[in-house]
């Protein structure tokens, strides 16, 4: 009863200009990712599957720690069928319900990042600092990411690696967590050196990062 009067006098509110539809969209955001439906271009932690093949590997791997138990940041994937109607297209045609979505995030910095079928370390961009609440930009980024599966840098690496052309990369957006404020690096479950079965990491103070 209380939650439906709350709901109820935020509508009446809309109405009467009191409040945009922005700060409703960010009053509500904590409930965005149970009421995304699943689908073939927009997936979430809580909907996502582990599969590479739909959402790369880098988010693949997001979804299996997450259901592992494993604090992860919160994650929102566009998957390859949606990126591959990007790079076909050159337009998001769902540019206006991703934008609404991405109030699900805690900061307006996010983060683009390209996920891979196939792993295809540095050859893609990923693009930090992104403001959620400038379509442009982040329309742009989105593109920038898609789009440098055809850079020569790319083509280049597949053509070594005999890989096939056919695009099939996902994109997974998160927030900024920010490296500049503390430190930013990786951790491998195994010894990168050695091959030994212990934790490693590597970190870099005051920066911005992996």
């Amino acid at each position: 009863s209380k939650k439906l009067n709350n709901a109820t006098g935020d509508i009446y509110r809309i109405f009467n200009n009191k409040i945009t539809p922005e700060e409703i969209l960010k009053k509500y955001a904590h409930n965005i990712p149970s009421v995304i439906k699943d689908n073939d271009m927009i997936l979430t932690l809580k909907n996502g599957i582990a599969d590479k093949n739909l959402i790369g590997n880098k988010g693949a791997n997001l979804v299996e720690m997450h259901k592992l138990g494993i604090n992860v940041p919160q994650s929102l994937f566009l998957t390859t069928v949606a990126c591959k109607s990007i790079y076909e297209q050159q337009e998001i045609s769902f540019m206006p319900l991703l934008k609404n979505i991405l109030y699900m995030f805690d900061t307006d910095l996010i983060a683009i990042r390209s996920s891979g079928v196939v792993s295809m370390a540095g050859m893609m961009e990923t693009v930090l600092d992104v403001n959620r609440n400038d379509e442009q930009a982040v329309t742009k980024a989105i593109m920038d990411v898609v789009n440098s599966w055809g850079s020569e840098r790319a083509k280049s690496f597949r053509k070594v690696c005999k890989m096939s052309d056919e695009i099939k990369i996902a994109i997974v957006i998160q927030p900024v967590i920010r490296g500049d404020k503390g430190c930013s690096g990786i951790v491998f479950s195994r010894n990168p050196n050695d091959g030994s079965y212990r934790l490693h990491g590597e970190y870099v103070e005051n920066s911005l990062g992996d």
